[in-house]
């Protein structure tokens, strides 16, 4: 098992959320990984992954998943002052998740679906390469190598 130094982390959307549960099976082995990542982090227990409050709230809205199982695997938080006036949703996104990128472990991935993951690559705020080199975007089968890699680090 892990010592709890996660190398990366998770700022999760609710695209994310309803691509895992078109699996059931899939999305129940993904929630038990990033349950682990998220409780067991030393640097940031119980708030190493992150979601934002207006996604767990589409992420629950058709009952397809509780509430419960989503705050196991992420800490549901307000939108910052500082992305008050941030009308785009992946622009808030970003700029939240280089916000946090200052911090151990100094690596985030945003896990989205597929069909949205183009709208955060072609997005203003992602065009620096520093940012690039700090925040990945991934969806499907590459978010799904990066839980599995971060998990059993």
């Amino acid at each position: 098992m892990t010592d709890g130094n996660f190398p990366a982390r998770f700022v999760i959307d609710d695209y994310f959320i309803r691509d895992i549960l078109k699996n059931r099976e899939l999305a129940v082995t993904i929630i038990r990984k990033l349950n682990h990542i998220h409780t067991k982090s030393t640097h940031h227990p119980f708030r190493h992954n992150i979601i934002f409050d207006e996604s767990f709230k589409k992420s629950i809205d058709d009952k397809q998943i509780r509430g419960q199982a989503i705050l196991g695997i992420a800490h549901p938080i307000s939108i910052p002052d500082f992305l008050k006036d941030e009308t785009n949703f992946y622009s808030k996104v970003i700029r939240y998740s280089i916000s946090i990128a200052d911090k151990l472990p100094r690596k985030i991935i945003i896990l989205t679906s597929p069909d949205k993951q183009k709208e955060y690559e072609n997005n203003p705020h992602y065009r620096d390469n520093d940012v690039k080199r700090a925040i990945k975007i991934v969806s499907s089968s590459l978010a799904i190598e990066f839980i599995d890699l971060v998990s059993n680090i």
